[in-house]
């Protein structure tokens, strides 16, 4: 059958790849697709959330030993009124360890 996804893992964090996709049937393989290039980022470590109300969260983490910073990160839920559709919490105040996110619904995971 057809492949249309591919999980990759031990990838090494800094380093970049360069993929290539390209259909093959029983007539051959066809032209390469656009090549994609990532690097891969580290995991943030050491995770916490605090100062929860019923609207707003606090998320802070330790920074990465490799220079590495996060930017514009969300909180996601999912909503099952609308089938399971994730909902999209962006960042209200942040640096590069701590992000403050507002407009939280009270009761939902996030």
């Amino acid at each position: 059958g057809a492949v249309t996804q591919l999980l990759l893992d031990n990838l090494k964090t800094g380093e970049t790849y360069n993929f290539t996709v390209a259909a093959i049937n029983s007539i051959g393989t066809g032209r390469d697709a656009t090549m994609v290039m990532f690097t891969t980022i580290p995991n943030i470590q050491n995770l916490r959330v605090s100062d929860i109300t019923s609207s707003m969260i606090n998320v802070t983490w330790d920074a990465p030993s490799d220079g590495y910073t996060v930017d514009a990160p969300y909180a996601e839920a999912t909503d099952s009124s609308t089938g399971g559709e994730p909902i999209i919490i962006p960042s209200m105040v942040a640096n590069s360890t701590w992000h403050m996110f507002g407009g939280c619904d009270s009761f939902r995971e996030y």
